[in-house]
This record gives C-alpha cells, structure tokens and sequence, in this order.
C-alpha cells in the first residue's frame, strides 16, 4: 500500500518540477516578446490631456 504512494510522489516530483521550470521559462520568453512589440510611452511623446467640466443646466427640476 505504501509503494503506490511513493511511486505518485515521485513521478510528481519528477515531472511536475521541471514541466513548471519550462512553463515559467516559456511564458518570460513570450512577456519579453509582447515588451518588444509595444514599446513603451516616454511623458514627452504622450499628448497633453484636457479636461473640460461644465456646470449641469438643470439644477435640481427648479
């Protein structure tokens, strides 16, 4: 009864330690890839943004 557990144990160990270090590796490659192809903003190129408010011409139905 105990050799089924140890053997489950194992085979997780062994397959789920290195399939998570190639996930990980696989997914910085792609989040390097998706930084390249959107570049980032500088504050000088960015437009200048304007907000304009207004008062409400309706004051409460008076």
């Amino acid at each position: 009864m105990l050799w089924p557990t140890l053997i489950s144990m194992a085979a997780v160990i062994l397959v789920g330690v290195p399939f998570t270090y190639l996930w990980f590796r696989w997914s910085d490659r792609w989040a390097d890839a998706e930084k390249k192809r959107f570049k980032d903003n500088d504050e000088s190129d960015s437009p200048t943004v304007r907000v304009i408010k207004s008062e409400p011409t309706d004051k409460g139905g008076q």
